[in-house]
């Protein structure tokens, strides 16, 4: 029944009536009473490169039988897992912690079902089920999501799940836990590096293979487009203005195109000496007048629409790792390698806050608005802060902090950590309203 693998947990149900077994490659079997026929089964679950479990060692069910846990004492992961769908929940738990002190990874539910515990390292980790209104999970897929991005109109995300050689993209309205429709294309298998909604109905998404060319999908799926920048070897950044300027970055040459592919290609090139230093250009943030353009140096590069260099700022020693403009234009956020952040003057590109650094790199950062600003990090936290920069709330995460973004009206903030096989759906509203219950008020969340 299990080639190549050897059981490794058999545990049944409340009432006997239920049978789990888990194997020695983390696949997990699920049989039921009175046949004991097969009504759930699941391969090893991928993070992109391998299991995320590479054997379970303990399982635990909740006493009304809705969900069960698992754990694996060597990789110090934990899964809670939806008993009716026979799918786990889409965020693993990460046990790591610096010390060398073997795990036991033991999983346990309350009485009631609504709290659940590990042991690991000696100490307990509580977690308690509560309702959708702060988060919800959006787009669950059976494999990790590595990017995502949220249409202009707010209603519709896109998703791309990796898993070994395999890229599949789907889209989901921002209500949906899971998506209706199959997928666009399940077979994409270069790497893919960029994806981004400029329009309602269209993705944007760089593929990283012979020739190299940023590929246009439709979405709802239609007519083919006509890829842009054909045979551009060494594509290091793609961004979609609002106004359908394509910008793509390749080493130390910027290039422009409209989304359609009709009209002159416009480039600009660094000079000698910054090309002798290895100065490139690391990443983009377009806009309706230009785009901006972090350097290695940390020098924050301003182009207008004619992609014609118009202003140089020097703001880190390390070098940028993001950069977001609200869409007026007010603020511009940047952060770098070391975690610092500073929150910038739009209109006179100057820095007016240093605010508390992250403390490692900064890997996402949004601005909404009414100039609330999101810094996400390889720390596992998501900070908000004001347009001051100072810290409002730092929420915590059991990962890095892979990108996010705000909704078009501000209210929501999508997040994505390494490893989650869904996008988080954060309702500030209703995170604001819960703070002020308990008297905490955040006057500057959406009310």
């Amino acid at each position: 029944a299990y080639p190549n693998t050897l059981p490794t947990v058999l545990n049944h149900g409340p009432g006997g009536r239920a049978k789990l077994t888990a194997t020695s490659n983390g696949a997990v079997e699920l049989r039921v009473a009175p046949e004991w026929a097969i009504v759930g089964y699941s391969n090893a679950r991928h993070d992109g490169t391998q299991n995320v479990f590479g054997q379970v060692t303990r399982t635990r069910w909740s006493n009304d039988g809705r969900l069960f846990a698992l754990s694996d004492e060597t990789a110090e992961l934990a899964e809670l897992w939806d008993m009716n769908a026979f799918r786990p929940f889409p965020f693993p738990i990460r046990l790591n912690a610096s010390t060398d002190a073997k795990p036991s990874c033991v999983p346990a539910f309350a009485s009631d079902g609504r709290e659940f515990g590990i042991v690991a390292h000696g100490s307990l980790r509580r977690y308690r089920r509560g309702g959708d209104a702060v988060q919800r999970f959006i787009g669950w897929s059976a494999v990790p999501i590595s990017l995502f991005a949220c249409d202009p109109t707010g209603r519709r995300l896109v998703t791309l799940a990796s898993a070994d050689n395999l890229r599949t993209i789907r889209t989901f309205g921002v209500d949906d836990a899971v998506a209706a429709d199959p997928p666009l294309n399940a077979t994409v298998r270069p790497r893919c590096a960029y994806l981004q909604m400029p329009q309602a109905e269209t993705v944007v998404m760089y593929v990283d293979n012979p020739p190299a060319e940023a590929q246009l999908l439709r979405l709802p799926p239609g007519p083919p487009l006509t890829p842009l920048f054909r045979n551009i070897p060494d594509i290091e950044n793609l961004a979609v203005a609002p106004d359908g300027t394509v910008w793509a970055s390749s080493g130390h040459e910027l290039r422009t195109l409209p989304l359609t592919g009709v009209g002159p290609m416009k480039l600009f090139a660094s000079g000698a000496a910054l090309r002798a230093a290895g100065m490139t250009m690391q990443v983009l943030c377009p806009h309706a007048g230009g785009c901006l353009a972090g350097r290695r140096d940390g020098t924050l590069l301003s182009f207008d629409a004619e992609a014609r260099l118009i202003r140089e700022l020097s703001v880190f020693r390390e070098r940028f790792t993001t950069i977001a403009r609200d869409a007026a234009g007010r603020y511009v956020v940047v952060g770098s390698l070391v975690g610092e952040v500073a929150v910038l003057d739009g209109p006179a590109s100057v820095v007016i806050h240093r605010p508390e650094s992250h403390a490692a790199a900064v890997t996402a950062a949004a601005v909404n608005s009414d100039g609330l600003i999101a810094t996400g990090s390889l720390d596992r936290t998501v900070q908000l802060r004001n347009a001051a920069g100072a810290i409002l709330l730092t929420l915590p995460f059991d990962a890095a902090v892979g990108k996010l973004c705000f909704s078009p009206d501000g209210a929501t903030l999508f997040v994505l950590t390494a490893g989650d096989r869904a996008v988080r759906k954060w309702n500030l509203r209703e995170l604001g309203r819960g703070l002020r219950d308990l008297g905490l008020g955040v006057d500057e969340l959406p009310s």
